[in-house]
């Protein structure tokens, strides 16, 4: 039987200490929009943050008014945590199993060339998602093994990206702690003006799995225009810690039961109501 947790949601709220000193599961998630005039001046949007057992979504962009443009130039990003289902666990009885995280975004950059406007240069998106497993085992980012994978990713634009390309759009690696020594699995690269390919992989085990995406694959090289949209979606089959049960006992909820909880009582009780429990405030 598959179970789906459904933790409270949460935005850049959720501590990635917590989750590492239960070696829990973490996506995280650094998603930069930025768009640049000329003379290098730039406005930049950057959200980064951890999710674990629940859905999640971001959504955020930029935009340059330039005024000798009819349109803005923008760069803007979608990100979610669609699903974390649980599937089973390792042996009756342990403590880890095994989830499916799916997982689906979109970028989006608009812009105009050097000879339409003579104030803007580029726009640019990127997204880097990181899938850790157990997190905290003495390194910076842990212990992450897939058991199976399957990422389906396509790009549409309107202007030619193969001949200066510089960057994937998506690529997926595996990541070590040093981040010297990553190794590529998967690469969508620029191939005229759409592209699109699944990419499917069975055990992997590194510090994370690592998705980078990004709607520029010109990386800024050259002044280009043209819209571009890149998207993803895709399901990775994770070994982690399966959440333990909430303590009743941990009253103030620190992880650990010690009489600083039955302070925590007593001065809840103090502060309800004629025993009401609508005014308790555990």
């Amino acid at each position: 039987m598959k179970r789906t947790f459904l933790i409270e949601t949460g935005f850049l709220c959720l501590a990635a200490t917590a989750n590492a000193q239960n070696n829990q599961l973490e996506i995280r998630h650094n998603s930069n929009v930025n768009v640049h005039q000329y003379l290098h001046e730039e406005t930049t949007d950057t959200i980064a943050g951890v999710s674990a057992y629940e859905p999640f979504s971001l959504s955020h962009s930029v935009s340059y008014d330039d005024p000798s443009l009819d349109f803005d130039p923008t760069a803007s990003s979608n990100f979610s945590v669609d699903s974390v289902t649980f599937i089973e666990p390792t042996a009756p009885g342990s403590h880890s199993g095994f989830y499916d995280i799916t997982v689906s975004g979109e970028l989006f950059r608009s812009g105009a060339t050097m000879f339409e406007s003579s104030d803007f240069l580029g726009s640019q998106s990127e997204l880097i998602v990181d899938i850790v497993g157990l997190p905290g085992l003495g390194s910076t980012l842990g212990l992450t093994i897939v058991t199976q994978y399957s990422l389906t990713a396509s790009y549409q634009s309107t202007s030619d990206q193969l001949q200066y390309a510089s960057l994937p759009f998506v690529l997926i690696q595996k990541v070590y702690a040093d981040e010297f020594n990553n190794q590529d699995l998967h690469a969508l690269e620029a191939d005229g003006l759409t592209g699109s390919a699944t990419f499917s992989g069975g055990y992997t085990e590194a510090g994370a799995l690592r998705i980078t995406v990004v709607a520029d694959a010109l990386e800024i090289l050259i002044a280009h225009g043209g819209d571009t949209t890149v998207t993803f979606e895709g399901t990775f089959r994770v070994l982690t810690r399966i959440p333990p049960e909430p303590c009743l006992a941990d009253v103030n909820g620190d992880g650990e039961v010690t009489p600083a909880d039955f302070s925590a009582w007593v001065a809840a009780f103090n502060a309800s109501q004629a025993g009401n429990p609508q005014f308790c405030v555990f």
